[in-house]
């Protein structure tokens, strides 16, 4: 049965004694044999299986440089399993939300009239309601809610919820005080500029996780309006700081001077990831700035890092390519297909797959649809996503045609799933009554999973009617949660009864948080409603915290997780790396 751990329930960690609590990260198991993952206690509701839902944020590791797990086997960090080497769903569930989300703009309406625009009342009143709810949460006794207050009131930061904000970070826990780091950065007021400057680079009582969030948080920032006037001292910093700040703190510094394009530091991180001498977490950081900022002037470094000893570097290289092919489409096509004949690797040939879909081009084309033939079985999957995300840029019903019949043909369980979310990644007509098909019907979890997103991603309306009824019939409440979350996404004022019925009728943490982002995403007055409603007087903190984070992205203008602009194709097996960023960047 296929299970997708979403909740990493109290456990310690080595070397940490700070317990992991409830989250959702997007650090999945899609596995049908079992899980892979530690296990949280068997709910009521049976396996659990779901993806990303709103939750408090676990800490991450015990620090941002602590060893990466060994190469050939398990990577784990902060008390994540991140499992087997390579799973295409742990790469899209990091990715996923650069595709999936709302349709169309969402604005609390009733179910029976128009949505009113953003700047209307009626919204602006819906929007201080939630502030106050954050406010109110930053005083509630349970630290995962106290937690989810800070983000949210930084998501919807105004007067009125800037004192408390600042107050959680003298908060007792420490997973709150990060928290209202990431408030300070995703409110993208510039006032916070120069304390989360002299919190990350300045050493002082805080811990090292704190200083890291707060180097991490000001790129955060930059993507809700913040001008990017930190780049030159986060520049100054990755060049006088000591190696092991360079090795600890570099990364997030790294990160943040990516999300601004800011071309002096482009300059240097070219050295940077040209040095071989350079710890190999931050050579990868430097190279992943160059594909955040579409910056074609690091593609002659990264096609050089193709052929790095570093199997970290290598994969970022080839994750960055896909956004640096603008003018040299087929160079760049080249050298991704010499990585995947001839490197060893096996997770740097399936990310040169994914960075082929993104270059684009007949070459790329080509490559794709015939390994989605005749590839090897593990790469089949990843070059039938490559090849969704190519004809999603530039449509093509030959496209879509292949991934349709390779569909009817597989017999994988795997490659059928990742055919399905492909068909409904190129938006094509082909395919998609099988998807439907499958999203209630479907062999297994795993299927029914990637059908029902599929059937959102391809913004298939005339498919809907497959997702009311999964979230009816299918007796794993955690498929029925997803199923949700891709009707939710269509915004029809008819379902809105519907959603509010499944979320009261679940129980487990993980399923409750994946409900409230579907209310989010449906975005009625009902629904938000019902999340003001769990925010204020819900029993279960979970239910509080959930409703809470899911409010930030329903009432916002972001509408999507905002870790997506911090962890988007990036490597997700660099071990403590990938558990840093997803778990603590569920925002």
């Amino acid at each position: 049965m296929a299970a997708i751990l979403l909740s990493l329930l109290m456990q310690g960690c080595p070397g940490n004694p700070m317990p992991v609590i409830p989250s959702t990260g997007p650090l999945l198991n899609l596995s049908d044999t079992g899980p892979r993952r530690p296990s949280p206690p068997a709910s009521p509701e049976g396996p659990r299986t779901g993806v990303p839902g709103p939750s408090t944020p676990a800490p991450g590791p015990s620090s941002p440089g602590s060893p990466r797990g060994a190469a050939g086997g398990p990577r784990t960090g902060g008390g994540i399993d991140l499992g087997p080497e390579l799973d295409w769903a742990d790469w899209w569930w990091l990715n996923a939300y650069e595709y999936l989300g709302p349709i169309f703009p969402r604005t609390p309406s009733t179910s029976g009239g128009d949505a009113p625009d953003r700047d209307s009342d009626s919204f602006k009143v819906m929007a201080e309601s939630a502030r106050a709810a954050a406010v109110a949460a930053t005083a509630d006794p349970d630290s995962r809610v106290r937690a989810s207050a800070a983000l949210t009131a930084g998501r919807l930061y105004g007067p009125s919820v800037r004192a408390d904000l600042l107050r959680s970070l003298e908060d007792r826990d420490p997973v709150v005080r990060r928290a209202a780091i990431a408030g300070l950065g995703l409110s993208g007021a510039e006032e916070h500029v120069p304390l989360l400057l002299r919190m990350g680079t300045v050493r002082d009582a805080r811990p090292l996780e704190e200083q890291d969030m707060a180097l991490l948080s000001l790129g955060l920032g930059a993507g809700r309006g913040r001008s990017g006037r930190f780049a030159g001292p986060l520049r100054s910093f990755l060049l006088t700081a000591s190696e092991n700040d360079r090795r600890l703190l570099g990364p997030s510094a790294a990160t943040s001077v990516g999300l601004v394009a800011d071309e002096a530091a482009l300059a240097e991180f070219a050295k940077l990831a040209s040095d071989g001498e350079a710890p190999p977490p931050l050579r990868a950081r430097a190279l992943w700035a160059f594909r955040a900022a579409r910056a074609v002037s690091g593609r002659d470094v990264a096609i050089a890092c193709l052929e790095d000893r570093d199997p970290d570097v290598r994969r970022a290289a080839a994750l960055a390519l896909g956004r640096l092919g603008k003018g040299e489409e087929e160079r760049v096509t080249r050298a991704l297909v010499r990585a995947v004949e001839t490197d060893g690797d096996t997770a740097t040939r399936a990310f040169s797959l994914l960075s082929m879909g993104e270059v684009g081009g007949a070459t790329a084309r080509k490559e794709l649809l015939d390994r989605i033939a005749h590839g090897k079985q593990m790469l089949r999957p990843w070059a039938a996503i490559g090849a969704g995300l190519l004809s999603r840029r530039d449509p093509d019903e030959a496209t879509g045609t292949t991934l349709a019949r390779r569909l009817a043909e597989e017999r994988n369980r795997g490659t059928r799933a990742a055919l399905a979310l492909a068909i409904g990644l190129s938006k094509t007509q082909e395919g998609r009554e099988v998807v439907r098909q499958m999203a209630g019907d479907g062999e297994n979890s795993r299927e029914r999973v990637f059908a029902a997103l599929a059937i959102s991603l391809g913004r298939d309306v005339e498919g809907t009617p497959a997702l009311r009824r999964a979230i009816r019939e299918i007796p794993n409440p955690a498929v029925r949660a997803i199923g949700a979350l891709a009707l939710s996404s269509f915004g029809s004022p008819g379902d809105a009864a519907a959603l509010i019925a499944l979320h009261e009728s679940l129980s487990a943490p993980e399923t409750i948080a994946l409900s409230s982002l579907s209310l989010a995403w449906h975005g009625s007055r009902e629904t938000l409603g019902r999340l003001l409603d769990d925010a204020s007087s819900a029993p279960g903190a979970e239910r509080r915290s959930a409703a809470l984070l899911a409010l930030g992205i329903g009432v916002s203008r972001g509408g999507v997780p905002s870790y997506v602009s911090a962890t988007g194709g990036w490597d997700y097996l660099a071990s403590l790396e990938a558990s840093h960023f997803a778990a603590l960047l569920w925002m």
